[in-house]
């Protein structure tokens, strides 16, 4: 697999694979047809066992990771845009080079406090970008087909919370089965307290966003989450902007994304 579509199924929540329903093929051929032995998860056929849900989640995505254009594909806005005063960006620096240009962390210093969050992001531009993402973009409206992408996206979304713990649970169960110990089946779980659907922001006309507020339990700890996403056309280029933090920064995070997927680029990477 390419480092683009490596760093595009780290994307995949901003983009096309917020859930099963995205890569859910509905073609009547494939009807209840058994899936053959060549067929089988190329996780499985690499020799990784894991949960069948793991698989079959993470096939559906790459299913969709590879129809993005990633040959068009550059990296986070964040490393090519000159961030506004009190805001800073570190890439992983744990990640090799090439996918460091992707995500990172973001602080953000704030009057009484200063938030941090993680981040992911890309850029696309070019002929294959257009005609994928152009639709979502037109100056009265999107295309039908758009439409349809966006509609099964939103449908995503609020399956997150059931497919999340479905993984969870048969991790449990492997862990279970590999070392012996009875260790709960709940012991890590998510809970979905609200979910912002994609849409466009107010006096944006080419920005979109959606924004999740999960909660996740480890053991009975309890972290409240948050993350919100950002799509927006600046001039020829398409950007993907992801934000996860901590739900007590919600408001300052969503504050500053908005500023960000939409600043101009000093620095071409």
């Amino acid at each position: 697999m390419t480092r683009n579509k490596i760093a595009a199924l780290a994307l995949s929540f901003l983009l096309l694979a917020g859930g099963p329903a995205f890569a859910e093929d509905k073609s009547p051929e494939n009807s209840g047809r058994p899936i053959k032995a060549e067929e089988k998860s190329p996780l499985s056929k690499a020799g990784l066992h894991m949960p069948a849900i793991h698989s079959e989640l993470v096939d559906e995505s790459l299913q969709k990771v590879s129809e993005l254009p990633t040959a068009e594909m550059s990296g986070s806005i964040l490393n090519a845009i000159e961030l506004p005063r009190g805001m800073t960006y570190t890439p992983f620096g744990f990640l090799p080079v090439s996918m460091d240009n992707y995500g990172g962390l973001l602080t953000i210093k704030g009057k009484k406090y200063t938030g941090t969050a993680m981040a992911a992001g890309a850029s696309f531009k070019g002929k294959s970008s257009d005609e994928y993402f152009g639709g979502m973009f037109l100056p009265h409206g999107y295309t039908q087909e758009s439409a349809g992408k966006m509609l099964n996206f939103n449908i995503g979304l609020l399956k997150i919370e059931s497919a999340m713990n479905e993984i969870f649970l048969n991790t449990m169960k492997e862990v279970r089965k590999e070392t012996k110990e009875p260790i709960p089946y709940s012991f890590l779980t998510l809970s979905m307290l609200h979910v912002e659907q994609l849409h466009k922001v107010k006096d944006k006309p080419k920005t979109y966003s959606f924004s999740l507020r999960p909660t996740l339990s480890v053991d009975g700890f309890v972290v409240p989450l948050f993350v919100r996403g950002f799509a927006s056309k600046v001039d020829d280029t398409y950007r993907f902007l992801l934000l996860a933090t901590f739900d007590s920064q919600k408001d300052m995070v969503s504050f500053a994304g908005l500023k960000l997927i939409n600043e101009p680029v000093i620095n071409e990477k």
